[in-house]
């Protein structure tokens, strides 16, 4: 019988059966021992993969909970049909007579072996790295502790010792299993960390972002159409409609006939997506995380600013696969070896998030530390969350950590806004007084109106918390410190006090300020300064102010005053802050006088280590897709959004190598203030969620059962990508030599040399559009994206992609921001297109005129002598990048 992977499997029972009669030549009797009674008729026993074997549920893969069956219940319910009546009265004592049955015990073992096939090879594993290091030491620890385990046997130094032969056998074919396993291992490892090649590019576009003169013809493919009416339930059929929704998105990927992806061609060649990694807002890989981290080292090589993982809890619910034994081994290793690829990729100012729970939080906190150093530890913050545990024997654990961890911790603490988020509310508040301040209105009026806000929060969160089933205690409000910011005036663009009567003409601005303590902090180094207690001292702060009405000396606060009375060169002065009019007197002389605090001067805040947020990250994706539990335990957007403002600006990337639903690229365009991302995710999910969500959300921020809200203001692009794997590596490679064609005497060394070869020359750089891979499970033939990897083998960003027609050729050409432009056609030797390469090479100028075009990067072949600038040529063995052959 013959296993193998196929769209659709083949029931176990079968399996059992074809499997029993190739063995004994019949499988009579065999159906008690493969059915089972219930209400529908009889159903197989044993447990097949489901149509959804491959998703996920509760955090684990289901297919693994679907395939076990333990013995006593398989027993139990064979034990009910009535062949096996004559064993026992009732059903239990049938169970216990059947634990002596040898076919029961057979199809059982049987259907355990089967379960273990399939998590073998559905699991992920790991590649020794130092293979014969690691089994030459174990060897040698062998011979020395068990061979020679005795004194006799170490002393006895006749060369016809008994131990001595067997030590120097036992070494001579462990040395030569050795150095067989390493050669496997060392292939194994080079086709791992080959850097993989780009399969597929496409980008999701906003239809704002592209030319009105397309849009006729995008009109015309209907399956946009129909995506956009099941995606972002619109009915299109116009450009007026278009022109409505320009934050409608156009997946590219939906043009896959030959007229359709010249159209596409057409389109990013045009001017509008000049510069277009510079108008790129985000990267969305489909790829195992390692591979895409190993790829990216060159391009985005200290240019992420922010990291933001979620990994896998490794809780034995979350999909994680391995063996119960290497569980925890299996993890570190896995995490260790992502975070070195992500470690390059921060700059030295910037920092890693990564969240975890209680299990694997030391060992993640001791990766982290020995990659990162443990000198530059930020920070362990501890995320609440509302959730209860009511199984718990001991406490209910609602939250969780993120470990914190900078490529450079001084350097963070030397960045002023790093960890300094906006004060909640800020923005709503802004939002409020951009629509009053063109009206003028009253001060009384300004002031109804953020009273109205600020009820209007207190309302929504009150009814999110109890949706949530938390009572509303202030502390829990993170508008708390917004709230005080209540009292409302004018001021000029120089920060002068205005009158109301008065505001149009100097077009004043509303400012919003709270009364504030203007004494000296607590315990702070100003009360140990030398003068600060001394009358006469230019630094002196317990001085009396004369009240701006009475005339009369005002008291000091009690710890004297924050601020010197007459100007030092400080922050500020008691006089200048009078003349600023910044100071809040009392009725009378008798009150100590308080500090006017502005809003917009403390719109941020620092972060803290302990974070109340109690936001549902999967009602936030379930408002999306209007599918309950669609991925397992997503994140927030709130609580990545709150990290990604601390530590970035605008413009700046933000990387996450566990996507998962794509929570981290949703939170980065959320923010008023854009960000780009790096997204990259293995999952199956990634079509039918991370994708989708990541399209819907550039559309519009606010779903509700699947159905959008107002669309955004924003017009985003983001490229989409997928990269074939080492699994693809392996099942495209022909083996060079089976039992009969090796020769005779080949060194083990050289045993895989044919398939070394066959893969680093695997390409046909003569015909660069139509090199072919099979890819996935199903073996789908894809044409490989020599560009796309090309560009990012060399770490180029890209400037500008034209399609050029010459001659009926195609001429893909890639303008990069450092001058050179690399061109990708079909050419065979010794074909001499060189003056076609001139003419394109100079289309490439500034206004000026001048060339910004310095070299060329051609494929293949060109008759270099008659090329104008210098050429360099690609050939198969300059994609080869990151494996070490021998």
């Amino acid at each position: 019988m013959r296993f193998q992977l196929a769209k659709t499997g083949t029931p176990k029972a079968e399996i059992y059966a074809s499997l029993w009669r190739a063995a004994l030549s019949d499988s009579t009797g065999l159906a008690p021992y493969l059915m089972q009674k219930s209400v529908d008729g009889d159903k197989p026993v044993f447990k097949d993969l489901g149509k959804d074997h491959d998703k996920a549920e509760g955090g684990q893969i289901k297919g693994i909970n679907q395939l076990r069956l333990n013995e006593d219940a398989y027993l139990d319910a064979i034990g009910k049909n009535d062949a096996f009546k004559t064993l026992g009265k009732n059903a239990e004592a049938r169970a216990l007579a059947l634990k002596t049955d040898a076919t029961a015990q057979a199809l059982h073992q049987l259907d355990k072996a089967l379960n273990r096939f399939y998590v073998g090879q559905d699991a992920d594993y790991f590649i020794h790295k130092d293979l014969r290091g690691f089994l030459t030491r174990e060897k040698d620890r062998f011979i020395k502790n068990v061979v020679f385990s005795t004194l006799e046997a170490l002393l006895d130094r006749r060369a016809d010792a008994a131990t001595l032969i067997i030590a120097r056998a036992f070494n001579a074919v462990a040395g030569r299993i050795i150095e067989f396993l390493d050669a496997t291992e060392t292939f194994q490892r080079n086709l791992y960390t080959l850097k993989k090649k780009v399969i597929d590019t496409h980008w999701l576009i906003s239809v704002g972002k592209i030319p009105a003169a397309y849009w006729p013809r995008l009109l015309q493919n209907q399956r946009l159409l129909a995506y956009f009416e099941s995606e972002f339930k619109q009915a299109v059929a116009t450009v007026e409609d278009l022109q409505r929704l320009p934050t409608l998105v156009v997946d590219t990927s939906l043009f896959s006939t030959e007229p359709e992806r010249a159209l596409i061609d057409e389109m990013l060649s045009d001017p509008a997506f000049d510069h277009l990694d510079e108008q790129t807002d985000g990267l969305l890989i489909h790829s195992e995380n390692w591979q895409a981290l190993n790829l990216l080292q060159d391009k985005f090589r200290e240019r992420i600013k922010c990291i933001y993982i979620d990994p896998p809890y490794n809780t034995g619910g979350d999909g994680f696969l391995y063996k119960d034994s290497f569980r925890h081994s299996s993890w570190a290793s896995m995490m260790a070896d992502r975070l070195a690829l992500a470690k390059p990729l921060l700059d030295s100012h910037d920092v890693l998030f990564a969240s975890i729970d209680d299990k694997e939080r030391l060992t993640l906190e001791r990766l982290l530390g020995d990659t990162f150093g443990t000198e530059n530890r930020v920070e362990e913050l501890i995320w609440a969350q509302n959730s209860t545990k009511n199984q718990s024997p001991t406490y209910s654990n609602n939250h969780e950590y993120v470990e914190v961890f900078a490529r450079s911790l001084a350097r963070v603490r030397a960045a002023p806004n790093m960890f300094r988020e906006v004060k909640p509310g800020y923005a709503d508040v802004t939002e409020l007084l951009e629509k009053l301040n063109p009206n003028y209105p009253s001060i009384a009026e300004i002031q109804s109106a953020m009273n109205s806000l600020y009820e209007a929060h207190r309302i929504a969160f009150k009814a999110e918390l109890e949706e949530s089933g938390i009572e509303y205690e202030k502390n829990l409000d993170a508008w708390k410190g917004t709230y005080p910011y209540c009292n409302a005036e004018y001021r000029d663009a120089k920060g002068n006090l205005v009158e109301v009567n008065q505001a149009r003409e100097a077009q004043a601005r509303i400012w919003l300020w709270m009364s504030a303590d203007a004494s000296m902090p607590k315990g702070g180094g100003t009360d140990n300064k030398k003068g600060v207690h001394t009358p006469g001292d230019p630094d002196y702060r317990f001085y009396k102010p004369l009240h701006s009405i009475t005339n009369k000396p005002c008291p000091h606060p009690k710890r004297g005053w924050g601020f010197p009375e007459k100007p030092m060169g400080l922050s500020t002065s008691l006089e200048e802050m009078m003349a600023a009019q910044r100071l809040i007197w009392g009725g009378t002389e008798k009150a100590v006088p308080r500090a006017k605090k502005f809003l917009h001067e403390v719109d941020t805040q620092v972060g803290k280590s302990v974070i109340n947020d109690f936001s549902d990250g999967e009602k936030e994706l379930t408002a999306i897709t209007d599918q309950q539990r669609s991925f397992p335990n997503p994140k927030p957007t709130s609580l990545i959004s709150r990290f990604v403002e601390q530590t970035t600006e605008p413009a700046e990337w933000v990387m996450d190598f566990f996507a998962g639903s794509g929570t981290t690229g949703h939170a980065v365009m959320g923010l008023d203030s854009k960000r780009k991302f790096v997204l990259s995710e293995m999952g199956g999910y990634f079509d039918t969620v991370t994708k989708p969500r990541i399209a819907r959300v550039m559309f519009s921020s606010h779903w509700k059962l699947g159905a959008p809200g107002a669309a955004n203001r924003q017009r985003l692009i983001v490229k989409v990508q997928r990269l074939e794997q080492y699994e693809d590596v392996i099942a495209n490679l022909d083996t060079a030599w089976d039992e009969a064609a090796m020769p005779e005497g080949v060194p083990v060394r050289y045993l895989f040399r044919p398939e070394e070869n066959r893969v680093r020359l695997a390409l046909d750089l003569s015909r660069p559009f139509t090199n072919m891979i099979c890819v996935g499970k199903a073996r789908d033939a894809t044409p490989l994206d020599l560009m796309e990897t090309w560009a990012l083998l060399q770490g180029y960003w890209q400037r500008s992609r034209r399609v050029v027609l010459e001659g009926g050729k195609r001429y893909l050409c890639l303008e990069t921001v450092c001058g050179c432009l690399v061109v990708l056609r079909d050419i065979t030797e010794p074909e001499d297109d060189s003056a076609v390469l001139n003419a394109i090479a100079a289309r490439y100028t500034h206004d000026n005129g001048s060339l910004r075009i310095h070299r060329l990067e051609v494929n293949h072949w060109a008759d270099l002598r008659r090329v104008t600038l210098p050429c360099a040529l690609m050939a198969a063995t300059d994609f080869d990048r990151g494996a070490t052959w021998n």
